[in-house]
C-alpha cells in the first residue's frame, strides 16, 4: 500500500511538472481515496485544482491541508494565491497574518518582512484609515516582530530594488515619517467620526447644543486616542528637527487643551489632563516658546488678586513674542496708563531704544482696541476694569466686570479648578462701583456681591468700604463709623507705604468722621477731619479730596450752628473752593448761606451759586430744589424742567431709560421725588402720558402719602384711557385726603370718560353744594358738560325724554356758569349752543314745560348778542319773531333758531382767535344746516348760503381741515354739485380713513346718478367702519336703483341694528316692510312676523326724532294698524293732519291736500275699527269734501292711474264713500249705509274689478242685514252679477253661500260650494288669506252633522225627545251660529 501511494505521489509531482494537471489531479485523488488525510495528496490535488480553475474544490482541498498540518507552508501558499486571483482581501489577509506567525516562529527574518510589505500594501490599496494604521504599525518598537525586523541590515538608499524588504529596512531604521503617517491618518479618522457622530446626535429630540454634543462626542474619542502618545514618539524622537518638535509640541498642547474643556467638570480625569496640560504651559513659558495660545491659556489660568500678581516679567515677554496680538496691545496700554515700564530694565540691555511717549488717552484707547477684539479673556477684562475703576466710570465698570465674572466661570468650567482671587478682584470693582454709581439706586444689588466676597475673605478692605458707604447713606451712621475705623486699622497692620494705601487709610479716616458729623458728634468730627485735612495737604494731586474735607469741616461747623460756627463755616467752604473750583457741594452751601445767614439775604448770588452746583454736578439735588423753586416762582415753567431733568440724570432716573420702561421704573425708588413730580406734570401737560405715569408711579414710591400726586396719577390714568386704574388712584387719594374736594372731582372726570354719567353728575353735584366750592368754574364746566353728554347717550338709547331734561339741565347749569363768571363764556356758550341743536333735532319735544322753563332762563342773557344780528338772527329771522314763536311753541324748529342765535355770539366771542373762530364758524355753520331741513321755503337760500359763507370763512383759518371741507361738500351737494365733489375729494385727501367722508361721496354720486362710482365709495366707507349706519343705506339705495329689492331691504334690516342707526334707514326700513304687507290687516297682532314688530320700533325711533314728518307718521299710524295697536294708530294719524293743516296753511298745494285727505282716510277706518263711529263719519265727510271739487275737473278715463296709485283721487272716494256707510251701518242708519254703499259702487272705475267686487259684497251684505225680502233679493242679485263678472271672485261665492245657510236655501249653498270646492286649494289660499272659506266650509260641515243627528233622533225617539225642537227653530239655531262665525 505505501509503495501504491508513493508511485502515486510521484506519478501527480511528474505530471505537475509537465503541466498535465488532469493527470495529476487523478493521481493524487487516487491516493486521496486510499488515505484521506495524505498532506502531500491534499497539496497536489489543490494545485491540480487550482491550475484547472476549480477555484471552490480548491479551497476545500487547501483548508482540509492546512487542518491537517498547520504548520505546513504549502497549503497555505496556495490558500494565498487562490485569494489573490480570486480578490478577496479578507481572507488575503488572514492567511497573510497566519504566514506572519509562521515566519515569525521560524526566524526568517525576510519572509517576515516581506510579510509585513504585503499587508501593509493590501491595506494601503482596500483597508480604512484604521487598518492601515494597524499596518504601520506592526514596524513601531510595539509590535511583536520588531526585535526579528530590527535584525534587518540598514537600507541602501542607492539601490533600493536590490533587495525585497526595502521599506521594512527603512521604516525600521528611521520610523519618523510612519508615525508622521499614523498621525495624520489618526487626526483625519478622529475628525470623520466627530463630525459623522455630531451630525446622527443633533437629529435626537432634546439632543443640546451643537458645543455640547461635539464636547460629549469628544471625550469619547479623545479619551481612547493614540494621538498622545504618537505625539510623544514625534517629540521624542532623534531624527525630529526644532521647528517639527515645536509644531508637535503645540499639536500635543492643543489636543489635551481641547480634552480638557470637554470633559464634564466633576469628571475624574480632568484633574489629570489638567494636571498635563498646565506642566506644558508652564515648560513652554518657562522657555519662551513663541505659541500665543499657551500664553493666553497661562493667563487665563492664573489666579491673581491684583494686576501685579501676573508677574511683570511674564507680560512685557508676551509683548516681545506676539508684538501684534491683541492681548499684547492691551497689556502694553495699561503700562502706559499706569506709568509702569514697557520694557524690562534689566533683560533689556541689547534693546538701547528708548520707549516712545504715549499719551494716556492713546494708551487707553489701546487696552479698548485690544479687549474689543479679543473680548473673551479674563486678562483684557481685568486690564480695563482697573482702568474704568481708576478713572470713576461706574457704569462701565460695572458692565465689563460683569462680564469678566462671565469669562472667569467659563474658565473654572473649561479648567475644572476655581481661581478664588481673581473672581474677588472682579467682584470688588462691581461692589465699589454699585455703591458709588448713583447712590443709593444700586445698593441692594451692591449687597449681594459684598456679602459673598466677605463670607470668604471678612477682612476684604475694598468690600468693606464699600460696605460702609451703603450703610451711611441708608443713614446708619454708627455702624457705618464703625467699619470705617475697622478698615482704618486693617491698613495701619499692614504697614505698607504705597502712595495709593495711604489714600485709601486717609478715605477710611475721613468717612470715619463724617459719619460722627451726621451722627451729631460734632467735636469729634472737627479732630478727625483737621488730622484729615494736614495729611491732605501734603499731596499735591489731590485737590478734589482736599476741598471734600474743607467742606465737610465747613458743614460740620454749619450743623453746629453755635456763635460763630457759620462763619467759620463759609471761610471753610471758600476754602473748599480754592483747593478745587469745581466741587459742586460748596457751591450748594454757599448759596444756602446766602439765602439763610447772610445779612441781608442774597437771592441772587444764591440763584448763581446753586445754578453752578447743578451744572458742576447733577446729583446736588438741594441746589437743583432751591433753584426750581425759584424758578417756579418766577413762572419758568421750562427752566423748571430743564432743572428736574438734571437732578433726575444725578440720581441716576435716565439711567436704562426709566420714563418709559416700565420694568425698569419698577425697580427704582427716587431719592428727589420733587423732580419726579414736576416731571410727571410737565408730561401730563404735554400729553404724553405713559411717561408722566411712570415719573408720578416713581415720586409715590419716595412718598406713599402724597395724596396729591395720587390725584396727579389718577388725572394722568384718566387722560391716557385707562379708567380703572384712575379710579383706584383716585380712591386712594380721597383715602388720603377725605377733604380734599379735588379727588371727587377727578373721579367724576373719569366717571365721565367711562359713560357713567350719572355718578358723574351726583359726584359734581355733590361737590357745588359745599360752600367753599359752590361757585367753582371748572366744577361747573364739567357738570353742563357732563349733563350734555348724558342727553347725547340717553338719545342714541332711545331714550328721548330723558335726553331732552339731561339737555335742559346743561343749558340750566351753563347759565349758572354765564352768571357767576365771566371768564368762561366761549365754553358755556358751547355747551348752551351744542345743547340747543339737539333739542332743535327733535320735532317734537315731550319735556316742552321743562324746556320752556330753561329758554325762559337762558333768554335774558342772548342781550350779549351782537349789533349786526340783535334784529334778525343768522340774518334771516327777526329776533322779536325768535322769542315770540318759542313762547307760544316750544318745538324742535323754533329752539332751531335759538341754537343758531348762541353759535353766533361764540363767533363773536371768538373772533380774536383765529383756530377758535374756525371751529366756531364751522359749529354756526352746522346749526344753519341743520335748521334748513325745517325752515320755510322763503329761508331755506338764506339759510344755506349762511352755512356757506361760514363754512368758506373757516377754511380760509384753516384750509387743512378735514371736517369744514366734508361739511362744505355736504352742503353744496344739491346746490353745487362741482364745489361738493372737490369738498369732498379734498377731505378725503386729508384724511382718507374717514368712514363719514366716504360715504357723503358715495351719496354725491347717487345723487348725480352714477350708482358705480357711488357703490365704490360706499364699500370703501363699509371697510373702514362697517358701524357706519349711513354708509349701509347708501347701498341700500344704490340697490333700489339696479332693482335689487330684496338685497335693499336686508341691507336696510342690518342698517337699523347698529349702534347708531340713521333714521332714514328706520324710515325705509319701516316702508318696505308695510308695503310687504299691503294686504287687509291680519287676524290678530301676535301671530306676525317678528320683522313686522322690528319696524314698529324701528319707525317709533324714527317718529320720536322726527315727530314733525306727517308722512312717516301715517306710516308708521298704518304699521300700528297691521299690529292691532289702534290706539297709537289713532294719535299719530292725528298729529300728522295736525302738521298737514299746519303745512297747507303756508303753502296751499295740492300735494298737501291729496296727503291730507289720505290721512283722514287712515284714521277715519281706524276710527271705525275703534268703533268711534260718528268721528270716523266726519273724518270721511271731510274727505268726500275735499275731493268733490276735485270730481269735475279730472275728466278722462283715470282707471290706469288709479291701478297704480293707490292715493289716486278717484279711489280716495271710493274709500270714502264706502267708510262713511260702514260708520252709518255701524249706527244703525241702514239706508243712509246702502246709498252711501251705492255712491262707493258708483265711482269705482270698470278697470278696478277687485274694488268693485269688494264693494259689491259689502252692498249685500249691508242689504241682507236691513232684512225685507225685496232687500234680501236684491243682495243676493248683486253678489250673482258679481260672480258673473267675474267668476273667480272668491269673497261673493263665499257670501252667497253664507246667506244661503243662513235662508236654508240647500240649493244655494250646494252651488256656492261646488264653486268653492272647484277651486284649487292654492288658489284658494291666495284668493283668501284671512280663511274665511275654510271656516264656512267648518261650518257647513257641523250643521249637516247636526242635520243628521236630529234625523238620527227623530228616527229613534220620535218627537218625544226633549232634545229635539221644530225644524223651524233649528234652522234659527244654526242661523245664530253661522252669523257669530262671520
Amino acid at each position: 500500500m505505501a509503495a501504491f501511494v508513493k508511485g502515486k505521489l510521484k506519478a501527480a509531482r511528474e505530471a505537475i511538472g509537465k503541466k498535465d494537471f488532469d493527470t495529476a489531479l487523478s493521481a493524487s485523488r487516487e491516493v486521496l481515496s486510499f488515505e484521506s488525510n495524505n498532506y502531500n495528496a491534499l497539496v497536489f490535488c489543490g494545485l491540480a485544482l487550482f491550475e484547472l480553475r476549480k477555484d471552490a474544490e480548491c479551497e476545500e482541498t487547501y483548508l482540509k491541508a492546512t487542518a491537517q498540518a498547520p504548520e505546513q507552508l504549502l497549503a497555505w501558499q496556495g490558500l494565498l494565491k487562490l485569494y489573490e486571483r480570486k480578490g478577496d482581501h479578507k481572507k488575503t489577509l488572514e492567511v497573510l497574518e497566519t504566514l506572519l506567525k509562521h515566519h515569525s516562529k521560524s526566524d526568517d527574518t525576510t519572509k517576515t518582512a516581506e510579510t509585513i510589505q504585503k499587508i501593509l500594501a493590501l491595506q494601503r490599496e482596500n483597508g480604512t484609515r484604521l487598518q492601515i494604521v494597524a499596518a504601520l504599525e506592526l514596524f513601531l518598537p510595539s509590535s511583536p516582530y520588531y526585535s526579528l525586523l530590527s535584525t534587518l541590515p540598514p537600507p541602501d538608499l542607492t539601490q533600493p530594488t536590490a533587495t525585497t524588504t526595502f521599506v521594512a529596512q527603512s521604516a525600521i531604521h528611521n520610523s519618523l515619517p510612519l508615525i508622521e503617517e499614523i498621525v495624520e491618518l489618526i487626526e483625519k479618522e478622529e475628525e470623520s467620526e466627530i463630525s459623522k457622530e455630531v451630525d446622527r446626535r443633533r437629529m435626537r429630540l432634546g439632543a443640546g447644543r451643537p458645543e455640547d454634543i461635539k464636547n460629549e462626542v469628544g471625550c469619547s474619542i479623545w479619551g481612547a486616542s493614540k494621538l498622545p502618545s504618537m505625539y510623544d514618539e514625534i517629540i521624542g524622537h532623534p531624527s525630529t528637527s526644532d521647528e517639527m518638535r515645536r509644531a508637535t509640541e503645540s499639536k500635543l498642547f492643543r489636543y489635551r487643551l481641547r480634552y480638557q474643556k470637554a470633559l464634564p467638570p466633576n469628571d475624574a480625569k480632568k484633574g489629570a489632563v489638567r494636571a498635563q496640560v498646565e506642566e506644558m504651559m508652564r515648560g513652554m513659558v518657562l522657555l519662551k516658546i513663541a505659541d500665543d495660545l499657551v500664553w493666553v491659556e497661562w493667563f487665563e489660568t492664573k489666579d491673581a488678586a491684583r494686576i501685579s500678581d501676573y508677574n511683570l516679567q511674564e507680560l512685557r515677554q508676551f509683548i516681545h513674542l506676539f508684538p501684534t496680538h491683541p492681548l499684547s496691545r492691551s497689556i502694553e496700554g495699561y503700562f502706559q496708563c499706569s506709568s509702569i515700564p514697557v520694557k524690562d530694565e534689566v533683560g533689556d540691555e541689547e534693546d538701547e531704544s528708548e520707549e516712545p511717549e504715549v499719551d494716556y488717552d492713546t494708551a487707553f484707547q489701546n487696552v479698548l482696541e485690544g479687549y474689543n477684539e479679543m473680548p473673551n479673556l479674563v486678562l483684557s477684562h481685568r486690564l480695563l476694569v482697573d482702568l474704568y475703576l481708576r478713572e470713576a466710570d461706574y457704569p462701565n465698570t460695572i458692565k465689563t466686570a460683569e462680564a469678566g465674572l462671565r469669562e472667569v466661570r467659563r474658565v473654572e468650567k473649561e479648567t475644572g479648578r476655581g481661581i478664588q482671587l481673581t473672581m474677588i478682584a472682579f467682584q470688588e470693582a462691581m461692589s465699589t462701583s454699585l455703591v458709588h454709581h448713583f447712590p443709593p439706586k444700586h445698593h441692594p444689588r451692591a449687597l449681594g456681591v459684598i456679602e459673598q466676597v466677605l463670607a470668604s475673605q471678612p477682612e476684604n478692605v475694598a468690600c468693606l468700604m464699600a460696605r460702609a458707604y451703603t450703610l451711611r447713606y441708608a443713614e446708619k451712621y454708627p455702624a457705618a463709623e464703625a467699619i470705617f475705623s475697622q478698615v482704618a486699622k486693617l491698613i495701619q497692620q499692614e504697614q505698607e507705604e504705597a502712595k495709593v494705601d495711604k489714600l485709601l487709610y486717609l478715605e477710611a479716616k475721613e468717612e470715619e468722621a463724617w459719619c460722627q458729623s451726621l451722627s451729631g458728634d460734632y467735636e469729634s468730627t472737627v479732630i478727625g477731619l483737621k488730622g484729615v485735612i494736614d495729611e491732605l495737604d501734603g499731596f499735591e494731586d489731590q485737590p478734589r479730596r482736599q476741598a471734600q474735607a474743607w467742606w465737610r469741616l465747613g458743614r460740620t461747623f454749619w450743623d453746629q450752628n453755635s456763635e460763630g460756627s457759620r462763619g467759620q463755616a463759609y471761610s471753610h467752604f471758600i476754602t473748599a473752593l480754592k483747593r478745587d473750583s469745581t466741587f459742586a457741594p460748596a457751591f450748594t452751601s454757599l448759596g444756602i448761606h446766602y439765602l439763610e445767614q447772610a445779612s441781608p439775604s442774597d437771592p441772587l448770588r444764591a440763584s448763581k451759586c446753586f445754578q453752578k452746583a447743578v451744572e458742576l454736578d447733577s446729583r446736588e439735588g438741594e441746589a437743583a430744589r432751591r433753584l426750581a423753586e425759584g424758578f417756579a416762582d418766577e413762572r419758568e415753567w421750562d427752566l423748571v424742567e430743564v432743572v428736574a431733568r438734571r437732578t433726575i440724570e444725578g440720581e441716576g432716573g435716565a439711567e436704562g431709560d426709566v420714563t418709559t420702561n416700565v420694568s425698569n421704573a419698577a425697580r427704582y425708588k427716587p431719592v428727589n421725588a420733587w423732580a419726579w413730580k414736576a416731571i410727571g406734570i410737565v408730561e401730563l401737560n404735554r400729553s404724553t402720558f405713559q411717561p408722566a405715569i411712570i415719573s408720578l408711579q416713581i415720586a409715590l414710591r419716595a412718598d406713599e402719602s402724597d395724596y396729591k400726586t395720587w390725584i396727579r396719577l389718577g388725572e394722568a390714568y384718566s387722560r391716557s384711557g385707562r379708567p380703572a386704574a384712575a379710579l383706584k388712584a383716585l380712591n386712594h387719594a380721597h383715602g388720603l385726603a377725605p377733604d380734599d374736594w379735588t379727588c371727587q372731582f377727578f373721579t367724576a372726570e373719569v366717571y365721565r370718560q367711562m359713560g357713567l354719567y350719572d355718578m358723574a353728575i351726583s359726584l359734581l353735584e355733590h361737590i357745588l353744594a359745599l360752600e367753599q366750592t359752590k361757585d367753582e368754574v371748572g366744577v361747573i364746566v364739567s357738570l353742563a358738560e357732563s349733563h350734555l353728554a348724558l342727553g347725547r347717550a340717553q338719545f342714541i338709547s332711545s331714550f328721548v325724554s330723558r335726553a331732552e331734561l339731561s339737555w335742559a339741565s346743561a343749558i340750566h347749569v351753563s347759565c349758572r356758569m354765564l352768571e357767576t363768571t365771566t371768564g368762561f363764556k366761549r365754553i358755556a356758550w358751547k355747551v348752551v349752543a351744542d345743547s340747543l341743536l339737539a333739542l332743535s333735532r327733535l320735532t317734537t319735544l315731550s319735556q316742552a314745560p321743562a324746556i320752556a322753563e330753561v329758554v325762559e332762563l337762558l333768554l335774558p342773557h342772548f342781550s350779549s348778542l351782537p349789533q349786526s344780528s340783535s334784529s334778525k338772527v343768522g340774518g334771516i329771522r327777526p329776533w322779536s319773531r325768535v322769542v315770540e314763536a318759542l313762547r307760544e311753541d316750544v318745538r324742535g324748529s323754533n329752539v332751531g333758531w335759538l341754537a343758531v342765535a348762541a353759535y353766533h355770539i361764540r363767533v363773536e366771542l371768538c373772533s380774536d382767535d383765529d383756530e377758535l373762530e374756525s371751529a366756531t364758524l364751522y359749529d354756526y355753520a352746522t346749526s344753519l344746516h341743520a335748521l334748513s331741513s325745517r325752515c320755510l321755503p322763503s329761508e331755506l337760500d338764506q339759510l344755506r348760503v349762511g352755512a356757506i359763507d361760514a363754512l368758506k370763512r373757516a377754511l380760509i383759518h384753516e384750509s387743512g381741515n378735514d371736517m369744514y371741507w366734508n361739511a362744505l361738500g355736504t352742503i353744496t351737494m344739491s346746490s353745487n354739485p362741482k364745489i361738493a365733489q372737490h369738498s369732498l375729494i379734498k377731505a378725503i385727501e386729508l384724511d382718507g380713513k374717514n368712514a363719514v367722508y366716504w360715504t357723503n361721496l358715495g351719496l354725491f354720486y347717487l345723487d348725480q346718478g352714477d350708482p358705480e362710482l357711488a357703490n365704490h365709495a360706499l364699500y370703501k366707507a363699509q371697510v373702514l367702519d362697517p358701524e357706519y349706519a349711513l354708509a349701509w343705506v347708501g347701498q341700500a339705495f344704490v340697490a333700489l336703483s339696479n332693482g335689487h329689492l330684496n338685497e335693499a331691504k336686508a341691507v336696510l334690516a342690518h342698517a337699523i341694528t347698529l349702534p347708531l342707526p340713521v333714521a332714514r334707514a328706520e324710515y325705509e326700513y319701516g316702508s318696505s316692510v308695510l308695503h310687504d304687507f299691503g294686504s287687509p290687516p291680519h287676524a290678530g297682532a301676535l301671530n306676525h312676523p317678528e320683522h313686522l314688530v322690528t319696524a314698529y320700533f324701528a319707525l317709533r325711533r324714527y317718529c320720536a326724532e322726527l315727530g314733525e314728518d306727517a308722512t312717516g307718521l301715517n306710516i308708521f299710524a298704518l304699521l300700528c294698524e297691521r299690529l292691532g295697536q289702534l290706539e297709537l294708530a289713532n294719535e299719530l294719524l292725528g298729529q300728522a293732519i295736525v302738521l298737514l293743516e299746519r303745512a297747507y296753511e303756508v303753502s296751499e298745494d295740492a300735494e298737501t291736500e291729496r296727503r291730507y285727505a289720505i290721512a283722514n282716510v287712515n284714521i277715519g277706518r281706524v276710527r271705525l275699527a275703534l268703533g268711534c263711529y260718528d268721528a270716523a263719519k266726519e273724518a270721511f265727510d271731510v274727505v268726500l269734501g275735499l275731493l268733490s271739487s276735485e270730481a269735475e275737473e279730472e275728466g278722462g278715463d283715470n282707471t290706469q292711474y288709479a291701478r297704480t296709485d293707490k292715493a289716486h283721487p278717484a279711489l280716495l272716494r271710493v274709500q270714502a264713500h264706502f267708510g262713511r256707510g260702514m260708520a252709518l251701518f255701524k249706527q244703525g242708519e241702514l239706508e243712509e249705509a246702502l246709498a252711501s254703499f251705492e255712491s262707493s259702487a258708483e265711482a269705482v272705475h270698470e278697470g278696478l274689478p277687485d274694488v268693485k267686487s269688494h264693494v259689491s259684497i259689502l252692498t249685500a251684505q249691508t242689504l241682507w242685514a236691513i232684512g225685507g225680502e225685496e232687500a234680501q233679493d236684491t243682495a243676493r242679485d248683486q253678489l250673482l252679477e258679481s260672480i258673473t263678472e267675474n267668476s273667480g271672485n272668491l269673497g261673493a261665492i263665499t257670501t252667497l253661500a253664507a246667506i244661503g245657510i243662513l235662508s236654508d236655501s240647500e240649493d244655494l249653498v250646494q252651488a256656492s260650494l261646488a264653486d268653492i270646492l272647484a277651486t284649487s286649494v292654492e288658489q284658494r289660499e291666495e284668493l283668501d288669506p284671512n280663511g274665511d272659506v275654510d271656516r264656512l266650509l267648518a261650518l257647513n260641515f257641523l250643521h249637516l252633522v247636526i242635520f243628521c243627528l236630529r234625523r238620527l233622533l227623530l228616527f229613534t225617539y220620535g218627537n218625544s225627545s226633549p232634545c229635539l225642537g221644530s225644524s223651524g227653530s233649528s234652522s234659527r239655531d244654526t242661523a245664530k251660529r253661522i252669523r257669530a262665525g262671520r
